[in-house]
């Protein structure tokens, strides 16, 4: 049988550390998701800026084009080895927090 006594202080913040923890990590995983969307962007960037460095075609607009799509990919790699569908969908989280 439990007694109805009421618990003290110390009793309810040791059974609530755990879940405490858990929250804590929780918030840390985020961080380290946050790093693989940066660097799938900046391998977009990069890969967008190659593509119209070496494009053999001088027109501007078929540049963009061409790095547009080769960006594209690369974002598309990125959220399909992470099976996410939008990479985009987290950086709009991460602006509401800050």
């Amino acid at each position: 049988m439990q007694s109805n006594k009421p618990k003290s202080a110390v009793a309810n913040a040791t059974e609530n550390a755990p879940e405490e923890e858990d929250k804590t990590a929780q918030k840390n995983a985020g961080g380290h998701k946050f790093y693989w969307i940066i660097c799938a962007y900046l391998g977009a960037l990069g890969v967008g800026l190659l593509i119209i460095a070496y494009t053999p075609t001088q027109s501007p607009l078929l540049q963009a084009a061409f790095a547009d799509i080769a960006a594209t990919i690369v974002i598309f790699a990125f959220s399909s080895v992470f099976r996410n569908s939008s990479f985009t969908t987290r950086i709009g989280q991460w602006r509401r927090r800050c």
